[in-house]
């Protein structure tokens, strides 16, 4: 009898330790769309860089910026996101995007007789597709955030990093956008109870009342 205790403990005991494990696996996996959709939007940075270098045109416009925060933070508030967290990962993602762009502006710099391909035009190319990409990243980040929300820091930094494989982007840049992207919650937390879900609504809608 003792015998058969000890037996179903430990195999309790190995079930119990191997549910986390499973259930981080299968955020990450949920995950990757993505993580996809985020590198290959970094990817484009090249072009972008191309196209300044040819047109003689700073990579930092502050302006133009601040104008996609306030619209990219709207856009998320409307999909149930939480707005500082979800301005501070536009932000990081704006950052990476320039920390690609300079990095290549420094290497063309210092290369003798350089000959670049003029490549695709900013206007009428690569912001229509940057655009489409950040639409699906918003709507992609709605519809995962309760993964989010398994995944600490460190987890979600090691599945994400190694997907951010773009030239050039440092990995300051990489670990700052999926430190901020850790942080992505909805306004109401997908942990609490219906009750309370609801209660936090009414509270929202009387707070907008006023």
């Amino acid at each position: 009898m003792i015998k058969k205790i000890e037996t179903f403990c430990f195999c309790l005991f190995i079930f119990i330790a191997a549910v986390p494990t499973y259930a981080n696996e299968e955020a990450t996996e949920a995950l990757n769309p993505l993580f996809e959709v985020m590198a290959k939007r970094l990817s484009i940075m090249k072009d972008v860089a191309l196209y300044k270098w040819h047109n003689h045109l700073q990579v930092e416009d502050l302006y133009r910026e601040e104008r996609i925060l306030e619209r990219t933070t709207e856009k998320a508030i409307s999909l149930g996101l939480q707005p500082a967290s979800s301005r501070n990962f536009f932000q990081m993602q704006m950052d990476a995007a320039k920390a690609i762009q300079i990095a290549w502006h420094e290497k063309w710099r210092k290369m003798d007789n350089i000959q670049l391909p003029e490549g695709p035009n900013l206007k009428t190319e690569i912001r229509p597709s940057l655009n489409s990409l950040g639409e699906e990243i918003m709507h992609l980040l709605a519809a995962d955030s309760i993964w989010l929300a398994q995944l600490s820091s460190k987890q979600l930094c090691d599945a994400l990093i190694p997907k951010l494989d773009v030239e050039l982007l440092p990995l300051d840049a990489k670990i700052k956008v999926c430190k901020s992207l850790s942080e992505i919650r909805p306004v109401v937390s997908p942990y609490l109870s219906f009750t309370n879900s609801s209660q936090a609504l009414s509270g929202s809608a009387q707070l907008e009342d006023r």
